[in-house]
């Protein structure tokens, strides 16, 4: 090898590979033997329900009380955690990967996009709890009802959330008022030069869709 800086030519001895890969399923192949006779193979099975929670609420709430969050919305953050989870089992379960439907696969990664876009606000944009609700639903939108190819899937979708919502957030909105034309919303769009960009819920569609024009 060689450093890109020095142009000096390094030779590397006694040196270690790790590598990871996910199981041969949802398009990806299984290694050769070939191959895999150069390696110590080690499984490690999904953790349980149990320790994800704890992971992300400890990430959550840590990241809330850092930001200065009112105590209503990082009063949330468990239950937000909790309802992710279930949402995901309940969608792997149910929304399987066919051939018409081969990217149905979910993952860990997918309940860790969830809270990369709630750790995308400021405390300034998420003052009630209620909001926080909304962006959690806009986040599992996102991440899970956009990757759905036909209304049928998303009815399940949008059914599984609104059990969540009454289950887990505690409250009682009509699906209507959250999937109709007052959909809910999160984007930094309305404010893009801005010195401080907030990602926040957009009240004003019209000032959006003016927005996405321009």
């Amino acid at each position: 090898m060689y450093d890109r800086v020095s142009l000096m030519k390094k030779e590397i001895h006694k040196y270690v590979v790790i590598s990871s890969a996910a199981p041969p399923v949802g398009g990806r192949s299984p290694l050769t033997p070939r191959f895999m006779r150069h390696n110590h193979v080690f499984s490690l099975p999904d953790p349980t329900d149990e320790t994800v929670n704890i992971i992300f609420t400890t990430i959550v709430s840590e990241f809330m009380k850092q930001r200065g969050f009112s105590e209503d919305v990082r009063k949330l953050a468990p239950n937000g955690v909790t309802a992710t989870i279930e949402l995901y089992n309940s969608i792997s379960a149910r929304l399987l990967p066919i051939p018409a439907k081969f990217h149905y696969t979910f993952n860990m990664r997918d309940i860790a996009k969830v809270f990369q876009g709630i750790m995308m606000t400021a405390a300034k944009s998420i003052l009630k709890g209620d909001t926080y609700t909304k962006l959690w639903m806009h986040e599992c939108f996102r991440v899970f009802n956009d990757r759905l190819i036909n209304e049928e899937d998303r009815v399940i979708f949008r059914d599984f959330i609104m059990d969540l919502l009454r289950s887990k957030f505690k409250v009682n909105w009509e699906a209507e008022d959250i999937f109709g034309e007052n959909y809910v919303i999160f984007s930094m769009l309305l404010k893009v030069e801005a010195d401080e960009k907030l990602y926040e819920e957009i009240i004003d569609k019209k000032k959006l869709n003016t927005t996405l024009e321009n």
